[in-house]
């Protein structure tokens, strides 16, 4: 990085070529430039960025001969935590319901073959209704009963025990998953959207 520097001050850093046509309207510069020298620029020496929470750029300040890159650092308030954590939560949540929704395969073990159950919030509210009807028709002794679904697949037509059955399947796919969100929630990790960290 180049600074612009006039008897001895610093005038503007970071000074880039674009700066230097400004500045000098009158001057044809190539994309390769060089000479910066000739026009009061010298090159600012990097130094190792320091760990903080928040890490600023700072003007560079000359020392033993050199402008050099300089920091100021400073800790995350209270409330900057706070807030930070409340974005880590709901990205956890938002990772969450984006995971509950992939759906799952079910083999129904014949002739209707593997379907993939959609698991959308949208298809939720139908998962209620079918519930609420398996679960009348079992209360009556209905077991033959059928009801149609729609899954991502095709139609398909089950018993209440079949209904049940799936359930059962939807379980196993979504608890997992929940389970991982409550942990992250406790531990709330940078990189919370990592497979690593999920089932």
């Amino acid at each position: 990085m180049k600074a612009k520097i006039e008897n001895g001050q610093l005038i503007k850093y970071p000074y880039t070529l674009s700066d230097l046509r400004r500045d000098n309207p009158n001057t044809m510069f190539p994309a390769d430039f060089y000479d910066w020298d000739s026009f009061g620029c010298v090159d600012v020496v990097a130094t190792e960025k320091p760990v903080a929470d928040v890490v600023t750029e700072s003007d560079p300040e000359f020392s033993n001969g050199e402008w050099r890159q300089t920091f100021t650092t400073r800790n995350y308030t209270a409330e900057e935590i706070a807030n930070i954590n409340m974005d880590k939560t709901n990205g956890i949540i938002s990772e969450r319901r984006r995971r509950l929704a992939a759906g799952f395969d079910y083999d129904f073990g014949d002739s209707r073959g593997t379907h993939i159950i959609g698991t959308y919030e949208k298809d939720m509210i139908g998962w209620d209704e079918v519930t609420k009807w398996a679960a009348a028709k079992l209360a009556l002794g209905q077991t033959a009963a059928t009801i149609d679904i729609m899954t991502e697949t095709a139609p398909a037509t089950v018993t209440p025990g079949e209904w049940y059955a799936i359930m059962d399947a939807a379980s196993t796919f979504r608890q997992p998953i929940w389970a991982a969100s409550f942990l992250l929630q406790m531990t709330l990790p940078d990189d919370y959207t990592n497979d690593q960290y999920w089932p």
